[in-house]
């Protein structure tokens, strides 16, 4: 189980890069994936603590998925 976490924090931080390639560009991703904010919780310390300064996690009150 842990190499399936491992992979999926290393796929995120990836593709959410992508979008930035120099000290100049910047981007802005959506992680439309209900289990995102447990895996952030549960293991924050497998994230580059680069990457969690960048991110920001607030979202509106309502449930946007029914």
């Amino acid at each position: 189980q842990d190499w399936y976490t491992v992979q999926t924090v290393r796929s995120l931080v990836q593709m959410t890069g992508r979008g930035v390639r120099s000290a100049d560009d910047w981007a802005t991703n959506y992680i439309l994936d209900r289990g995102f904010l447990r895996l952030l919780r549960e293991r924050r310390g497998l994230f580059p603590q680069w990457w969690l300064d960048a991110i920001d996690t607030k979202y509106p009150k309502t449930n946007i998925i029914r």
